[in-house]
């Protein structure tokens, strides 16, 4: 499939996630408008890059505020109230604790990621019945694995 730039009028092969946004801009003109931006940012003294908007300051002011809020403090303790009670979630958390217990302990052994070996790896469970048996996976092919299941991918 060739789109048609709109900045440019240029025909152009593109990307995945331009065809699912059914956003038309090539290559070369995502990388002129780029540059601007962050000649912007630069220019009014911000990171050239990410957002200014939740300094670490701001976060932390909002942070105190929401969660001191006693209409959120219920919402939040709710919702983790029935989530736990869950006898689905009970069932993989139990799961997960047994084999972060055994990698503690040292009874098991923490392996780059089986797929793309990734030292940083989290236990992916394919049998939430058999909790020591694991696919060692880093972040992103776990979320990946994920999608898989659900059908997404």
């Amino acid at each position: 499939m060739k789109a048609t730039c709109i900045k440019c009028n240029d025909q152009y092969d593109p990307t995945e996630s331009q065809k699912k946004k059914h956003y038309w801009i090539c290559k070369k003109c995502l990388f002129v408008q780029g540059k601007k931006n962050r000649e912007i940012r630069k220019a009014k003294g911000l990171t050239i890059s990410g957002s200014n908007t939740w300094a670490p300051e701001k976060a932390k002011k909002w942070k105190e505020e929401y969660y001191s809020d006693p209409v959120n403090k219920a919402k939040i303790n709710a919702y983790a109230k029935e989530y736990n009670k869950s006898p689905e979630t009970r069932f993989k958390n139990m799961a997960r604790w047994a084999i972060n217990h055994a990698v503690n302990r040292g009874c098991a052994q923490r392996f780059p990621c089986s797929i793309c070996g990734e030292q940083r790896s989290e236990a992916h469970h394919v049998d939430y019945n058999k909790p020591l048996i694991v696919v060692w996976l880093c972040r992103k092919c776990h979320t990946i694995e994920h999608k898989k299941a659900r059908g997404e991918q």
